[in-house]
């Protein structure tokens, strides 16, 4: 008996030191600096191999001979190397996230068997044809009909659709009833669709930049975090900033399927709480609580209905989102601050058109 137990340990203790391999203790992270930093942006060449080749047929056991190699790269480039500079931490936490969404993209490409197809198609890069007998027939992939550069090419556009793809629209895992797409205000035409995001995307940088380095112009002592993130004002509560536009969130498609429910804010709470590890200071669950909470509130809300007649709308519904969103969320926006994500530095400042313009602008005009 006593020596299954030995065994048992000794497994057990050879799991954790593999696990800790993987992922280092806090204080055993190594310093992020300009020599090391190509190895965090490593897991992006295996991901984007996985992606490609799972636009490719017959690649499942490729895929999964690559696996280790993604899985090994991702995590020691998300919990290895660190931002050392306390201001930076939201960097570490960013490190985090994509570390985890880049972990469980590289577990879903290597196990899906078929690979990833799109709608209307019966294979990767075959498109489902009618043929002449009433029949379903695949046309030739496109790969099939053009050089090794376009083919290349081609599947390298693939690969970075299939990874920005978080929703799937208009993939085999995107499809279903009541999928909401928002309509497009932007001009579809390519040249006018491309000059319109990027001067949204400019305009949408710069209104960050401008709030950013405004929330850091605030006095230390009244601000809701200091940018250390060390301490909190005894007087100054961590606040969760939002705008609930919808307060009746029980749509009929989670009839039946509260579980499912419940299991997907569940996992985005440990999706955020497993990111937030790259921050030190270990993990907390308050944060897998607060996410995991907003399903019993839709459950709530459907008993509501169901016992009345009537949504939870109005002045009354608003308030009622108000107090799990903001309410509920000091659980998590408290563990967060605590790290310094709420002074954090966004944008460095010498990315900063404010800092460097604007800021300097104001002042000679002050002085004037």
């Amino acid at each position: 008996m006593q020596g299954v137990e030995m065994s048992a340990d000794t497994a057990l203790t050879g799991v954790v030191k593999a696990f800790r391999l993987l992922v280092p203790e806090p204080k055993d992270r190594i310093p992020l600096t300009w020599s090391n930093s190509p190895l965090v942006i490593l897991p992006v060449v295996p991901l984007l191999v996985l992606s490609y080749l799972a636009r490719r047929p017959r690649t499942q056991f490729l895929r999964l001979a690559i696996l280790p190699l993604a899985i090994w790269s991702t995590l020691s480039a998300a919990y290895t190397y660190e931002w050392m500079n306390p201001v930076y931490n939201v960097y570490n936490f960013a490190s985090g996230l994509w570390g985890i969404f880049a972990l469980l993209k590289t577990v879903e490409l290597a196990f899906v068997a078929r690979g990833r197809l799109k709608v209307d198609e019966v294979e990767p890069g075959v498109v489902r044809s009618p043929s002449s007998n009433g029949h379903a027939a695949g046309a030739p992939p496109e790969h099939l009909k053009h050089g090794f550069l376009f083919t290349c090419y081609s599947g390298f556009l693939d690969a970075c659709e299939l990874l920005s793809s978080m929703r799937g629209i208009g993939w085999d895992y995107g499809t279903g009833n009541d999928i909401y797409v928002p309509p497009e205000h932007r001009p579809l035409e390519r040249t006018a669709f491309l000059k319109s995001t990027l001067w949204s995307t400019l305009g949408y940088y710069l209104l960050l930049d401008l709030i950013d380095t405004s929330f850091k112009l605030v006095p230390v002592s009244i601000r809701v975090a200091p940018s250390h993130g060390k301490a909190i004002g005894d007087h100054f509560a961590p606040r969760l900033l939002g705008e609930t536009m919808a307060p009746a969130l029980a749509p009929d498609i989670f009839s039946g399927l509260w579980g499912l429910l419940f299991g997907t804010f569940t996992a985005s709470g440990l999706f955020h709480m497993f990111a937030m590890y790259a921050m030190g200071q270990g993990i907390e669950w308050k944060v897998v609580g607060f996410f995991s909470a907003q399903a019993i509130a839709l459950l709530l809300e459907r008993t509501w209905r169901a016992a009345t007649g009537r949504r939870v709308d109005g002045w009354w519904g608003r308030a009622w989102s108000y107090l799990w969103v903001i309410g509920g969320g000091q659980w998590c926006v408290d563990a967060w601050h605590r790290r310094g994500l709420g002074g954090g530095m966004i944008i460095p400042p010498f990315l900063s058109v404010t800092r460097l313009t604007l800021l300097p602008l104001l002042l000679k005009a002050l002085k004037a």
